[in-house]
């Protein structure tokens, strides 16, 4: 009994070394390409919550001939009449209606967030001119389109007793480093 215990720690010994041996089983190079970089390089903003950027890179990441067509309750329309793809991506925050092409690029996107937590720049300004009044809903969109300049919008919700405003923050850039303290208008 020893003897065959002693055999088999051996033999498996031995196979486990051979299985290291990787002389001559080299992959080959493989070059990661994506294209819809220019997606995310472009509406991606750390001040907003992790959640909206995790929808953004499930919209970046989706294959439009994988397998992931019906996951998650998507509503899909596959190819359009341009052979496009349009796919509706949602989560707890929001919703972002995407366009593909056959390739499976970004063409536009369509974001929608409602209450979101606010940058800390657009929450101080509004608190410093508007003192006695709260936030009563938020609503964060995005349009980005690949031929055209992106455009951020936020309509921010007022009240006071009685009296509700509606503030509307817009901007529209060309280039995708968006700093939300230096590029939205002061209230």
């Amino acid at each position: 009994m020893k003897t065959l215990i002693i055999g088999l720690l051996l033999i498996s010994l031995t196979s486990l070394g051979y299985s290291q041996n990787i002389e001559g089983n080299m992959l080959s190079e493989v070059e990661i390409y994506t294209s819809n970089s220019d997606y995310i390089k472009s509406v991606e903003d750390k001040h907003l919550p992790k959640a909206i950027g995790l929808l953004e890179r499930e919209v970046a990441s989706f294959n439009v001939h994988g397998s992931s067509l019906h996951k998650r309750g998507k509503q899909n329309d596959y190819p359009d009449r341009d052979g496009n793809y349009n796919v509706k991506f949602a989560n707890k925050l929001g919703s972002i209606h995407a366009v593909y092409d056959h390739r499976g690029k970004v063409l536009k996107t369509t974001e929608r967030f409602i209450n979101v937590k606010l940058p800390r720049e657009i929450l101080h300004s509004i608190l410093n001119k508007y003192p006695d009044w709260t936030i009563s809903k938020d609503m964060y969109f995005v349009k980005y389109n690949h031929n055209k300049e992106l455009t951020r919008k936020y309509i921010i919700h007022l009240k006071n007793d009685n009296k509700n405003m509606k503030l509307r923050l817009e901007k529209m850039e060309t280039f995708p480093d968006f700093n939300t303290s230096k590029n939205y208008a002061k209230l």
